[in-house]
């Protein structure tokens, strides 16, 4: 499981022009900032939860900008002040995500380790 935040979901150019064998492009964006999270998880096997998806708000209007239908089936959406993830919501998605994923037999082998965060 991890968690990444994004940035500039509005970056959209229509067209781009560059010099044949450029190997960085410039572009200009709106300058939006909005931030959202998304947390993920994948198995050793390849396997992958629905992710849960942190937008920044302060109720569930602040999703009515983000194309929540076109999200992969089972995306869980939540949303916070700063659009980063609280403990509330990695609690939510342990327990309505990932214990179901799992087995009731798995359940009491589960071994919590959290990393220090990277800032």
């Amino acid at each position: 499981m991890d968690e990444t935040g994004l940035l500039q979901l509005d970056h959209k150019p229509q067209k781009v022009m560059a010099a044949k064998g450029t190997k960085y492009l410039h572009s200009r964006t709106s300058g939006n900032r909005e931030m959202i999270t998304v947390i993920g998880a994948v198995n050793a096997g390849g396997g992958a939860l629905p992710p849960q998806v942190i937008a920044k708000g302060k109720t569930r209007r602040s999703l009515n900008s983000l194309q929540t239908q076109d999200a992969p089936d089972g995306t869980a959406w939540s949303w916070s002040n700063s659009g980063r993830s609280k403990q509330g919501i990695v609690l939510l998605w342990f327990t309505k995500s990932f214990l179901p994923s799992i087995g009731a037999d798995a359940v009491n082998q589960i071994h919590i380790v959290e990393l220090p965060a990277h800032m």
